[in-house]
């Protein structure tokens, strides 16, 4: 088994948290705005995500080692969307403890 090295050159999850906080700032979340933005802004993760392997892959990167690249970059990009939709989008207005 191979592990991933440099996992964050593929994509960093928290800096992309950062950079959604900040269209938060900007934008409400329940807004088409909002929804554009974040949409553009996973895109553009995903084709530089999708560029870093690809150069590892040019550079001898196995085939493990890519498929794991690109599932590691979409397995971030969705935990992304799922926090973001969960604790913005369509936050528990009342939290009970079931």
């Amino acid at each position: 088994m191979t592990l991933l090295k440099n996992r964050r050159e593929i994509v960093d999850r928290k800096a992309l948290m950062a950079e959604v906080a900040g269209l938060l700032d900007d934008m409400a979340p329940d807004s088409n705005t909002f929804r554009s933005a974040f949409l553009s802004v996973c895109k553009d993760t995903l084709a530089k995500g999708r560029a870093e392997v690809e150069k590892r892959f040019n550079k001898g990167a196995g085939g493990e080692a890519t498929v794991r690249g690109n599932a590691f970059l979409v397995d971030q990009i969705i935990r992304v969307v799922y926090d973001t939709a969960r604790t913005e989008v369509y936050p528990v207005r009342n939290p009970t403890a079931g």
